[in-house]
């Protein structure tokens, strides 16, 4: 029993080190900063007066930002001027 755990545990190592060892790749860095996202459908629209679809929506909420945020630090929250 413990030299079939002996053998597998030893042709185990020997895979890892036969998969591990194959040749050298460099790591670089891509050539431009681009964040993908997939969505389940197509975005209609990104003006944020003709939006009538959830997906157009999180994207908008990605592009533009709000006149306002909320202080995260109060208890109760407290509106907070962004840009306005």
């Amino acid at each position: 029993m413990t030299t079939t755990r002996a053998r597998s545990a030893c042709l185990f190592g020997v895979l890892l080190l036969v998969v591990g060892c194959t040749g050298k790749r460099e790591v670089t860095a891509p050539a431009e900063n681009v964040l993908r996202i997939p969505l389940e459908a197509k975005v209609k629209s990104l003006d944020p007066h003709s939006t009538n679809d959830v997906y157009s929506l999180v994207s908008q909420g990605l592009f533009f930002d709000s006149l306002y945020q909320f202080h995260y630090l109060k208890f109760l929250r407290q509106a907070v001027p962004a840009f306005a």
